[in-house]
């Protein structure tokens, strides 16, 4: 997790406007040291002769008292506001009770003197629906209705709403006899807007409208279309509320979360800013704009608006989990986590929680623990792609790469956006060579692109990929210069990556290498993988690559000096010593494959060393069971034994003993030399190379029927090679009839393995989704109006409205 240190202010501010455990820690620790101080000085200077043990008494009694003076207060005055709107809550409760019943019985009276007021069925409608009596309450207004439609029509369709005939009550609410009452219609349209209708009822209160300038209807549409992830509508809808009254808080607000939701969050801040302008007390907004401030990467200023936010709204969820994400960016992960596991905020935001959990938990390096949550998670959410999204860069991290790519193909196949799901689709697709998909991947990244070195890598590498169609190691000199052309494109995003300071410019300068190891400009792409060698020591991938690069530069130094007939010159030889070395770094540093063993082997043998190189082929048929490496082992074991024999001849003249001892090594040496040959075969029985070799392996061994085996595998030889083996068939069947004829193993069958560009490609690491923050749309809190010119049902209106206030203020203490 990237720390985000621009604009971070000391420990101490933090901890003041994002309180948390460091808060607490700091409070009781001036409450001990005050405590402390306070008692010592009271056994010092009040207690007469008092001991050590005294003294250490009363600091210990004064810490206590002053950690309890200090915390305390804060928790009483607490409990003592809840207990106090409790009590206010209870008293206006049952005022409103009492008043609700008395107007009753005032209109039934007057119902009964005369039942064609149609006033006083208006007045019992409306006490009805405040009670919660809504089919008494309907048939009330009907009543009412009957006797004086235009005017009471408007508190029937609040009935019908409740009701939840929420298509009778657009009806109703919109019709030329509701739209006589003038504002009352339109709130309550907006209202009967806000229980998130069906379409064919939002149509049709829009029908009604006719551009009717309400931008509280407006807004409320907005809002709709904005939950159910239509940008383009709920965009053209909050700005007609905003151009229906452009004072309007609510649109400019909830025209942020559009913007947000589109990539633009610079744009969604200066939104925000102008919304809190226009109203600076709404918890709401204020809320928002520090989580867009903190994902804009100013945490600072985050810190101050959410702590605005605290104090407008005590204890709100959203502020909590808000603040626990700028606690994230700035690397407080323990007191994050703390934030993200408190029982309210999982309640209120669970996805948000368990996701930004997880994230702090990588922070602290827990991988395991991140594991384990979200994997709970997506089993609860199944349909959320970020947290699928992070759980495969997890299981990346693991080692995992099966479940890797099952993850963020999940992740990828839902429907939300969001720029690292998609990057990390591009990846999957580009290592998988799978150009097609990820070319409109990262079409539709562009905009997002900015200066995303890690989007200009990806782009730079599904060139190299593109190109890689046409590569091969032999080619013609024609198809090569295509293969260059095609090649040429991705070196640009490459260079200029490399040459930045981002992340990604490691995997930049490796494909650079390798683009001009396809160059076969080998001495600068040895240049390129000596300066990562260096920045990087352990890793055992590069000096791999080095270690190849250097090898096949050194063939190509031996190749320019053929003519001169020398074993190895003395620049071929330097190079291969570098290389040697290089490629064991990389089987110490893990590359332990079997092409780093291959090339070990090949570059110990032409510098000489067979024991190396047998130890090293010895290794790559332990990685790789396959002909070459069997081959490599052979040849290496087979040419020790030749050297045996000849060393023994030599020896014969000084002890028999020795020449024993000697021949008896080299038996041994061409009977596993033999076995790995027999075990080549065994994968390709068609090899004219490989069956001369076995039938002089047999010559050498010379044991009971060896001979005969040899003469066979030679005439195999010849039959499968043609004319062209027949010069190497006489000269090895001349050995056969005991003709003094020099026979040599056939080594063009052993050979480095080159860098496979498309296993060697180097693709950044999957990335995570961001912290997700808690963004609410701002909807004014409203509720229904009536239309009534009775004095007692609008003081029970009044009350109602009252006590509706002190509940929601009891909520938030609670909290």
């Amino acid at each position: 997790m990237p720390r985000l240190t621009d604009e971070t202010p000391d420990e101490l501010t933090s901890a003041i406007l994002l309180p948390g455990r460091r808060t607490r820690a700091l409070y009781a620790a001036f409450g001990v040291v005050l405590g402390a101080a306070i008692g010592l000085a009271y056994a010092r200077f009040i207690v007469d002769d008092a001991g050590t043990l005294w003294m250490v008494a009363a600091a210990a009694v004064g810490a206590v008292a002053g950690v309890t003076c200090v915390l305390m207060p804060a928790m009483a005055l607490k409990w003592l506001r809840r207990l106090m709107t409790r009590l206010v809550l209870s008293l206006n409760a049952r005022r409103l009770t009492a008043s609700i019943r008395r107007a009753e019985r005032a209109l039934e009276a007057r119902i009964d003197s005369n039942e064609e007021d149609a006033e006083a069925w208006n007045g019992l409608g409306i006490l009805k629906l405040v009670n919660g009596e809504v089919e008494e309450a309907r048939e009330a207004l009907q009543r009412a209705c009957e006797l004086n439609g235009n005017r009471y029509c408007v508190n029937l369709g609040v009935a019908l709403a409740r009701e939840g005939e929420l298509f009778e009550a657009a009806e109703i609410l919109s019709s030329p006899d509701a739209r006589a009452a003038g504002e009352v219609a339109l709130h309550n349209l907006g209202v009967l807007l806000s229980k998130s209708p069906p379409d064919p009822v939002v149509e049709r209160v829009l029908e009604s409208l006719n551009g009717a300038p309400s931008a509280a209807i407006f807004n409320r549409v907005g809002v709709i279309h904005l939950e159910a992830g239509r940008l383009e509508a709920a965009e053209r809808h909050f700005k007609r509320a905003i151009e229906a009254d452009p004072s309007a808080v609510a649109p400019r607000a909830n025209m942020a979360l559009v913007a947000y939701r589109r990539g633009d969050i610079r744009g969604a801040i200066s939104l925000l800013d102008e919304a809190a302008s226009l109203d600076p007390v709404d918890p709401v907004i204020a809320d928002n704009l520090g989580a867009m401030l903190c994902l804009g990467g100013r945490p600072a200023l985050a810190m101050r608006q959410l702590s605005r936010a605290a104090a407008l709204a005590p204890g709100s969820p959203a502020v909590e989990l808000n603040r626990g994400v700028v606690r994230l960016t700035m690397g407080k992960y323990e007191d994050a986590l703390d934030t993200f596991s408190e029982a309210h905020v999982r309640a209120a935001w669970p996805v948000e929680a368990v996701h930004d959990a997880a994230l702090a938990l990588i922070g602290l390096d827990r991988h395991e623990k991140a594991i384990e949550r979200l994997e709970a998670a997506v089993e609860r959410h199944p349909h959320d792609a970020p947290l699928w999204n992070n759980l495969g860069c997890l299981y990346w991290a693991a080692g995992d790469d099966a479940r890797m790519v099952e993850a963020i193909e999940r992740a990828g196949a839902e429907e939300t956006f969001d720029p690292a799901i998609a990057f990390n689709q591009v990846l999957l697709a580009i290592s998988s060579g799978d150009i097609k998909s990820a070319r409109p991947l990262l079409e539709r990244l562009e905009p997002h692109a900015g200066q995303d070195q890690g989007l200009r890598l990806a782009r730079g590498i599904a060139l190299m990929v593109e190109a890689l169609d046409d590569y091969q190691p032999q080619m013609s000199a024609e198809r090569r210069q295509e293969f260059f052309r095609r090649l040429h494109g991705c070196l640009r995003p490459l260079e200029v990556v490399a040459q930045s300071e981002a992340a990604e410019s490691v995997e930049a300068r490796l494909n650079l290498a390798l683009f001009y190891y396809l160059r076969r400009e080998l001495e600068s792409a040895i240049e390129v993988f000596e300066d990562l060698a260096r920045e990087r020591p352990r890793d055992g991938f590069i000096h791999y690559c080095l270690g190849t690069a250097l090898m096949e530069r050194a063939a190509q130094v031996q190749a320019e000096h053929e003519a001169e007939g020398e074993d190895l010159v003395p620049q071929a030889r330097a190079l291969m010593k570098r290389a040697r070395q290089h490629l064991k770094s990389a089987a110490e540093n893990g590359h332990d494959t079997a092409d780093t063993f291959c090339n070990l082997g090949m570059a110990a043998y032409d510098l000489g060393d067979m024991n190396g190189a047998r130890e090293a082929f010895r290794r790559m048929v332990q990685v790789e069971e396959s002909p070459d490496a069997f081959n490599n082992l052979a040849i290496v074991h087979a040419m020790e034994a030749q050297r045996l024999q000849k060393s023994a001849r030599a020896a014969s003249l000084a002890s028999r003993v020795r020449e024993s001892e000697m021949l008896q090594d080299a038996q041994t040496h061409i009977s596993t030399a033999l076995h790995y040959f027999l075990k080549a075969l065994e994968f390709d029985r068609t090899d004219p190379v490989l069956h001369g070799n076995i039938g002089l392996a047999y010559m050498m061994r010379n044991r009971e029927q060896d001979v005969e085996n040899a003469l066979r595998h030679w005439q195999r030889m010849l039959d499968l090679g043609g004319a062209e083996q027949r010069r190497r068939y006489e000269q090895l069947t001349a050995m056969a009839h005991g003709q003094d004829a020099r026979a040599a193993f056939d080594e063009t069958i052993m050979s480095i393995r080159p860098l496979d560009p498309r296993r060697c490609l180097a693709v950044p690491p999957p990335r995570l989704c961001g912290p997700r923050c808690a963004l609410r749309m701002v909807i004014e809190d409203i509720d229904w109006r009536f239309v009534t010119d009775d004095p007692r049902v609008q003081r029970v209106l009044e009350n109602r409205e009252r006590v509706a206030g002190l509940r929601k203020r009891l909520v938030r203490l609670n909290t």
